[in-house]
């Protein structure tokens, strides 16, 4: 668990333990840390380790309230903040934050009405069936199926 890595001795020693009575942070300020930190990997955590955090929440109970107010108060800052992410987006924009890129649009519209015809259009493809039998019409002298070259009669039946 590469998260888990990241943590301090003391941290996983506290996920990890057998009876956490004897885990101990080191202030108030490493408490809410931890609390912090475990909220965004809690998901990752085995079982038993999910056990843990929850008995030292219980525990710190101020300390992990206080987490969960700094991760709130930290998701409210930035659900606030204009974003402009493809089309999601919490404040509309105005016309001049929109120029840049309505400029942009029109030149890449001009540059494909000025492209010629002949590059911006694929050949139909052919019917595979089609493409397969052919050899063998024309082998036969025939245009396509059921029809044979007009100087030719066709066979009797």
């Amino acid at each position: 668990m590469s998260t888990l890595n990241n943590f301090p001795a003391h941290w996983r020693k506290a996920i990890d333990a057998e009876d956490i009575s004897a885990s101990i942070f080191a202030d108030t300020k490493d408490a809410i840390s931890f609390f912090v930190a475990t909220n965004g990997c809690f998901i990752d955590l085995t079982d038993a380790q999910k056990g843990n955090v929850i008995a030292l929440r219980d525990r710190y109970a101020d300390e992990s309230l206080e987490a969960n107010m700094r991760r709130d108060n930290n998701k409210a800052q930035a659900d606030s903040a204009p974003r402009f992410i493809g089309n999601i987006s919490n404040a509309p924009p105005t016309l001049e934050t929109l120029r840049p890129e309505i400029a942009g649009i029109e030149g890449e519209l001009a540059k494909m009405r000025s492209a010629p015809a002949s590059s911006s259009r694929r050949r139909p493809a052919r019917d595979p069936a089609k493409r397969a039998l052919h050899p063998t019409w024309e082998k036969f002298g025939a245009e396509h199926p059921g029809f044979f070259r007009s100087d030719e009669p066709p066979a009797a039946a």
